[in-house]
Formats: C-alpha cells, sequence, structure tokens
C-alpha cells in the first residue's frame, strides 16, 4: 500500500506540472496573440496616414481647380479635418492610445527617431498645406510642392510601417519558438509519468493477479451450480421461445397473404380502371373519327360531284359544238376540273397515309425533295406566274424523318402560295428556306399572296375548311399538314398581314435516334429469320 500511495503521490505531481505547463502555454499564447492584436493595430493605424496624405494632396489639387466660392469653403474644411486626423495619428502612434488598443512606441529609441523625421516632414506638409488654402491662392509651385512634400511623408511612413511589420514578425518566430519548448517539456513530463508510475503499477497489477485467480477458482466452482440451474430454466425457456417463433412464423406467413391478396386486388382493380379508361378514350376517339368520317363522305360526295358534273356539262355542249376554239377552251376547262379532281384525291389519299402508314425514318436531301415538290406543280394553272426561291442552311447535316409525309406538308404549303397569290401576273414570290441542324429541321414558307384574314387564323387547320373565296382546295391541305406533323412530333406557327404576306414556320425533330433503333430492330429481325431457315 505504501508503493502505491508513493505511485498516487508522483501522478499527481506529475499531473500538477502537466497542468502548471498548459497554463504557462495558455498565458504566453494569450500575450502573444494580444501582442499581434496591437501591432495589427499599429500597422493599420500607420497604413491609414498613406491614404490621409494622398487624400490631403487631392483636395489641395480640387481647391485649386475648383473657384465657386461655396465649394472653396467646403474643401477647405476637408483639407483642415485631414490635417487635424493625421496630427492625432502620429500622436496615437506615438504616445499610444488605449481605446484603440495602441501601446506607446516613444519609448523605443529607434521609433523615437523615426516619429521625429515623420513629424519633421508632416510639419512641412501640413504648411504648404496652409499655405495653399491662403485667399488669394499662391501659385502652383506650393502644390508642386506639397506632391513632393507628400512623396517624402509617404516614405517616412512606409519605413515605420516595414519596422513595425519586421518587430511583429520578429514576435511570431519568438512565439513559435516558446510553443514548440513547452510541448516539449509537456511530452517529457508525459514520458516520465509513463516511465515512473505506470510501470510499477503494472508489476503490482501482476503481483495481486494469482491471488485473484485463486478467488475465481473458488467463485467458478459455485458458478457451476448456478450454471446447472440457469441451464435448466435455459431449456424451458427455447422450448417457449421455439414456440412463440412458431406462432410469428405463422403470423407472418398470415400478414404476407393478406398483402399479396391486397395487392393481387388493387392490380386487378387497376387493370380494370386502365381498361376503363382506354375504352372510354376509345369510345371518344371512334365519336371523333364517326363525325369526321361523316364530314369526308359527305365533303368527298360533294367536292367529287362538283368537278364531274362541271365536265359533263363541258361534255355535253361540246357535242353541239363544231368551232374548233370553243373546242379547245372546253377542253382546257375539262382539263382543269380534271386536276382538281386529282389533287382531291390525291389530298384523301394523303389523308389516309399520314393516319395509318407507320413512321419510317430515312435520310432526307432536302434540297432535292424541295425541288421534286416544285417540279410536281410545273403544269398547275397559276405555277407559271410565280417566282420560287430556294434557301438552304447545312444541308451536309444528316437529317431523319418520313420523306413521304415530309413531302405532304411541303406540296401542301405550296399548293396553298399558288392558290392565294394575287391576281397580276407578275411579283408573285414564295420564298422557301430550309435550315438543317443537329436537333431538328426548320422549314419557313413565305409568300407576298393576298394574306389571311386574322379572324380566320384559328380555323384554318381544320378539317375542309375554307378561308376565301379564291379557295378551290379540299379544305384539306392545312389540315393534313397540322395531323401529319403531330405524327413527326413537329410543330407550326403562322404569320401573316391581309393582302401582304403569310408565313408558315415549320420546326421538325431530327428521327435520327428513331431511324437507328428501327434499324437494330430490322437486322435482329432479319438475323432470326436467317437463324430459322
Amino acid at each position: 500500500m505504501t508503493s502505491l500511495n508513493k505511485l498516487n503521490r508522483g501522478y499527481v505531481f506529475a499531473l500538477g506540472l502537466i497542468a502548471i505547463s498548459s497554463i504557462s502555454s495558455f498565458l504566453v499564447i494569450n500575450n502573444a496573440l494580444k501582442q499581434q492584436e496591437k501591432d495589427a493595430n499599429i500597422i493599420n493605424t500607420s497604413g491609414k496616414q498613406r491614404a490621409l496624405s494622398q487624400k490631403l494632396a487631392q483636395q489641395v489639387l480640387s481647391l485649386y481647380i475648383n473657384q465657386k466660392p461655396e465649394d472653396q469653403q467646403y474643401i477647405k474644411e476637408q483639407i483642415q479635418e485631414v490635417m487635424d486626423e493625421l496630427q492625432a495619428i502620429l500622436k496615437d502612434l506615438r504616445d499610444g492610445n488605449p481605446q484603440k488598443n495602441l501601446p506607446p512606441l516613444k519609448a523605443n529609441p529607434h521609433y523615437r527617431v523615426v516619429f521625429h523625421k515623420i513629424q519633421k516632414e508632416l510639419d512641412k506638409m501640413i504648411h504648404l498645406a496652409q499655405l495653399g488654402m491662403q485667399e488669394p491662392p499662391p501659385d502652383k509651385s506650393v502644390l508642386i510642392k506639397l506632391i513632393h512634400q507628400s512623396e517624402k511623408f509617404l516614405i517616412k511612413v512606409d519605413y515605420l510601417t516595414q519596422s513595425l511589420a519586421e518587430d511583429a514578425r520578429e514576435r511570431v518566430i519568438n512565439l513559435k519558438r516558446s510553443g514548440i519548448i513547452l510541448l516539449g517539456l509537456i511530452l517529457s513530463l508525459l514520458f516520465v509519468e509513463a516511465f515512473l508510475i505506470f510501470r510499477p503499477l503494472i508489476r503490482m497489477a501482476h503481483i495481486d493477479h494469482q491471488a485473484i485467480e485463486d478467488k475465481n477458482t473458488f467463485l467458478q466452482k459455485t458458478n457451476t451450480h448456478l450454471h446447472e440451474y440457469i441451464e435448466e430454466l435455459k431449456s424451458a425457456e427455447e422450448e417457449i421461445r421455439v414456440q412463440a417463433d412458431e406462432l410469428e412464423k405463422s403470423n407472418l406467413k398470415l400478414d404476407a397473404l393478406n398483402q399479396k391478396l391486397d395487392q393481387i386486388v388493387q392490380k386487378r382493380t387497376q387493370k380494370l380502371f386502365d381498361k376503363n379508361r382506354q375504352l372510354q378514350q376509345a369510345n371518344q376517339e371512334l365519336n371523333v373519327r364517326n363525325l369526321e368520317l361523316d364530314s369526308l363522305i359527305y365533303r368527298i360526295s360533294h367536292d367529287l360531284r362538283s368537278p364531274l358534273a362541271t365536265i359533263l356539262g363541258l361534255f355535253n355542249v361540246l357535242k353541239f359544238e363544231n368551232d374548233e376554239a370553243t373546242t379547245r377552251e372546253f377542253m382546257t376547262l375539262a382539263e382543269g376540273e380534271g386536276q382538281r379532281m386529282d389533287r382531291f384525291i390525291q389530298s384523301i389519299i394523303n389523308f389516309a397515309q399520314s393516319n395509318r402508314l407507320q413512321i419510317e425514318p430515312e435520310i432526307i436531301q432536302i434540297r432535292t425533295l424541295i425541288h421534286e415538290c416544285l417540279k410536281d406543280f410545273e403544269k398547275m394553272p397559276g405555277m407559271a406566274t410565280l417566282e420560287c426561291q430556294v434557301q438552304i442552311q447545312g444541308e451536309n447535316t444528316p437529317f431523319f424523318s418520313d420523306e413521304l409525309r415530309l413531302k405532304m406538308i411541303i406540296n401542301n404549303l405550296i399548293s396553298n402560295a399558288i392558290q392565294f397569290q394575287h391576281n397580276q401576273p407578275s411579283n408573285n414570290l414564295l420564298v422557301i428556306k430550309a435550315y438543317v441542324k443537329t436537333q431538328e429541321l426548320y422549314l419557313s414558307f413565305w409568300d407576298n399572296g393576298v394574306g389571311i384574314r386574322e379572324e380566320c387564323l384559328d380555323k384554318i387547320f381544320d378539317m375542309f375548311y375554307r378561308g376565301s373565296e379564291k379557295s378551290r382546295g379540299s379544305g384539306l391541305g392545312l389540315y393534313i399538314v397540322k395531323n401529319t406533323l403531330k405524327h413527326l412530333k413537329g410543330k407550326i406557327e403562322v404569320s401573316t398581314q391581309k393582302g401582304i404576306f403569310t408565313q408558315f414556320d415549320i420546326h421538325l425533330p431530327n428521327m435520327s435516334d428513331f431511324f437507328l433503333k428501327n434499324s437494330e430492330k430490322t437486322l435482329k429481325i432479319n438475323a432470326h429469320r436467317l437463324t430459322a431457315s
């Protein structure tokens, strides 16, 4: 016990030394931080003199430039404030200022000499500034002297600031050295404590270990009887636990069956709901299709009978006509009606193809496609009086789309421009612009035709809508354009001014990804067929 008491006293003594060392370190670091704060305040205050000296020179210069009496009085007040502040800063640095945390520097012989030189240069600068404030103002030589004197003052101030910074750096280095020494002292104390205190404690623990083992042997024998009793209790507890586990498993199975049944019911309910919604949508779409079909049948019968009746009437007249010129004129009229009927039938075919054919993207040569479409209208009445200009950018950029549907769109917009041009045989113009980008194709169709009335803009894409007395078409053209763009996931915009112009702007997405997917699918199908054969 005596040895243990000695070890305890040594341990307490060592902890006391470590505590004293730690407190000493804290005090040293705290004093150093306070000194650094003072050094920072001194350097900032010293540096402020530079800005004030420059401000003094600028204010005196403003006094020379600005000749207004009220402004000169204000500038003089500013100059006086700057001079007073310079004097106050120099006094604070020299004599110290507890409120600003500035210690006196005049006790240091080196700084005392520096302050004497700075005060001398400052007095000269203030004297020159006071000369510049006299009435009437002296010549500009005083201003030049003031600027030179300000530079001399700044040199002295910079030297003071540099000296203060060097002293501060020296104190930081000394602080680091003190910290290293204190750290070494604490580590040494820890080493001594470990070697002289904990090592003997370990030896004493080994000595007491045998006594503890003897006591453990006795306790083990006592515990053997308890262990046998506990084993009996555990056996009974195990039986209870097994029964509880079986009951829990049964409950879990029952819960799982209930959850599975709920999921099956929810899935079947959702399927019934989805099918019901699909059925409602199908019924709505079927109703719309039936209405469109009724309208389509009525319009088809009417629009086919009209040119057919005209042709039959012309041929009935031709039976009794002997004049060759009149006969040729009637034949031309009949041919025009036939072409009109052909265009109407082609519109119906386009409408059907746009709704039913599968989208088949392929590489599009946009310039070639536009010129092919224009060529298709060479013999159409009105084409000869319409000047067509084609402007294409980025045609080397690969663009994929459904060529058949794209041709439908271009044909219908060209046909519109031909039908709705002015009656004069010249100055009718159609400008087709195409800009092929990586992500989309931009198409623009601009014509200087009769234009569209504003009240008709919301209806021009409706089926069988004819918004002008000049319209001799089927009324399906713009409806087919809108419907086809919907299939191609494109969009169309129209801008117009009655009697001046009409412009349709189209944006079509590049279907290169869709083309690649379809190509991969086709290759897989062909490979499967080859393997099967």
